[in-house]
């Protein structure tokens, strides 16, 4: 069934075609023009980071406006403490409540625990020059910059995204995992005082979680290689002289038992390249290594020994799995019913769904 148009959809009893108009009324910085039901910005909120172009699905179609041309989006940034900002945040972000589970209002001007930044999304509905651009607001990103002067092992500013939310006919577009991108680049390219030392999630639905995987595991993948080609590569990553020999990763074969191990030192790392947090490397590491395994496992007869090597390959990479599950799910493993008996069961069922979202990582991919 058909998702409903946004100007269907009521907010604190406000439907969004007013909502809208609402929100861009509040100053000429923001100045609109409108046809009918629809209402647009000529200007995005903030400065523009990034421009793309991206199919819309809908009705099981990608609906392409025009006989060659993709519909255009804008991403921008904001500054919670510049002129009108936190005004028109106010306006859109009741959206999250639909969204997002006991989501809370945001007040970008509260610079108690750090500085408010934001990234909105716009699809531009104007292909040509002529008149400007005709923006209608998709979504956005809420990040909080907090400076961390004790974090281990490096200080410096930890970048926060707290809200991640998208208007439906725009969901499964791609448009998370770039706008995930564009702000590890914005991380990246940050100089002087506020050096960002990592980017993190708070409390990601599962689905972001998945999403973040394939994010984080896709930068790894082009920095080790460091070709210009790989889809997550950017030019802010290839200007950090971010490009460090990671050949400890392939120190071991994955015969070898060794290869089984992570050691902290391997995981911060990929942490301190990637500005990730530590879980978020161990992940990516993971991944990594079964991509290995399966090559390697493609490269192998079917004779009995073979298939001893596989067997063998294949139980030490689910014992590290499980050891890393056990490591950063030990609370929910306690709480579990069942003794010993019920905790193998939970661990063996979180291992399967692991290595499900991994393999489709890795199918993505290629």
């Amino acid at each position: 069934k058909a998702l409903p148009p946004l100007s269907a959809i009521k907010v604190n009893g406000q439907d969004q075609s007013d909502l809208l108009r609402d929100l861009l009324s509040h100053g000429s910085s923001f100045e609109a023009s409108k046809d009918v039901s629809r209402v647009y910005l000529q200007s995005p909120v903030g400065k523009d980071i990034y421009t793309y172009l991206r199919g819309i699905k809908w009705q099981g179609t990608i609906s392409r406006h025009g006989s060659l041309e993709l519909p255009k989006f804008v991403l921008s940034m904001a500054d919670g403490s510049d002129e009108g900002v936190a005004d028109f945040h106010n306006k859109v972000q009741g959206l999250a409540r639909w969204f997002i589970e006991s989501a809370d209002g945001i007040d970008l001007t509260d610079t108690s625990n750090g500085r408010w930044k934001v990234v909105y999304l716009f699809r531009n509905h104007n292909s040509t020059q002529e008149n400007g651009p005709l923006l209608e607001f998709v979504g956005y990103a809420t990040l909080l910059a907090v400076t961390s002067p004790f974090r281990k092992p490096k200080p410096g500013t930890i970048l926060r995204i707290c809200q991640v939310v998208i208007r439906p006919p725009y969901h499964r577009a791609g448009h998370g995992s770039t706008i995930l991108q564009q702000i590890h680049n914005y991380a990246n390219s940050t100089q002087g005082c506020e050096q960002i030392v990592e980017v993190n999630v708070e409390d990601p639905a599962p689905s972001y979680q998945i999403m973040r995987n394939g994010v984080d595991y896709g930068r790894f993948v082009a920095l080790r290689a460091g070709a210009k080609s790989q889809p997550y590569q950017s030019q802010s990553l290839q200007e950090t002289a971010a490009l460090q020999n990671f050949s400890y990763v392939e120190k071991y074969d994955v015969t070898e038992k060794e290869y089984y191990t992570v050691s902290d030192e391997d995981l911060w790392a990929v942490a301190e390249q990637l500005k990730i947090t530590k879980r978020q490397s161990h992940i990516v590491l993971e991944i990594s290594k079964l991509a290995e395994i399966e090559r390697w496992k493609k490269q192998q007869t079917s004779t009995t020994e073979g298939t001893s090597f596989r067997r063998e390959v294949e139980t030490n990479y689910r014992l590290m799995i499980k050891k890393s599950l056990r490591q950063y799910r030990l609370e929910e493993l306690g709480a579990c019913e069942g003794g010993k008996d019920g905790q193998k069961a939970l661990l063996g069922q979180w291992f399967e769904e692991t290595i499900a979202q991994y393999r489709k990582i890795l199918k993505s991919e290629q």
